[in-house]
């Protein structure tokens, strides 16, 4: 390569760049070796510093996840704690629903024995002798009403209802089913 085909840094820029880096290096080599800036020096105390912090924090960590998970199992035991309270506030609504629902109960089996008794009234008098076939047709008939009353007497579980009951218990334990 010929000194025209050059196209880097000037031979001058080449000798100033020299220049400044011989004088920015002699003084601290005429110790021997360079000598660290400023700025290195603070980081080196700063990564010492921080050696420092990390071997605590290496030492604390075993006890802090000691405490992390003793206060997860106790929030878990907490929890579990809530849940069954919740379950026995369902039950404790449930049972202050079963006076009503024995008296239904009650009410429909008195009128379903009511019932039955015509029948049997009636099929009592139409086996008489001399008796009309009526009072046999007619006893049939009520029968039938009965059962299909019972058939037709239905109803679905109320599981929303159920679910209003334990989201309100959760917030209120006076709540009641329906309210």
């Amino acid at each position: 390569m010929r000194p025209s085909d050059w196209t880097g840094p000037s031979r001058r820029t080449l000798r100033i760049s020299r220049r400044r880096l011989e004088n920015g290096w002699r003084a601290p080599m005429a110790a021997g070796r360079p000598l660290p800036e400023a700025s290195a020096l603070g980081l080196a105390q700063r990564r010492a510093e921080l050696a420092e912090d990390l071997a605590a924090a290496q030492k604390a960590l075993p006890a802090a996840r000691a405490l992390e998970a003793e206060a997860a199992a106790r929030l878990g035991a907490a929890g579990r704690r809530q849940m069954e309270a919740l379950a026995a506030a369902a039950v404790e609504a449930a049972q202050e629903m079963l006076p009503g629902l024995r008296s239904a109960i009650a009410r429909v089996l008195r009128i379903e024995a009511e019932l039955v008794g015509i029948e049997l009234a009636l099929r009592e008098r139409g086996n008489a002798p001399r008796a009309p076939s009526a009072f046999l047709h007619c006893a049939s008939v009520v029968a039938d009403a009965v059962k299909i009353a019972r058939r037709e007497a239905s109803a679905p579980a109320d599981i929303a209802g159920a679910r209003r009951l334990l989201d309100a218990l959760s917030r209120d334990p006076t709540a009641v089913f329906g309210a």
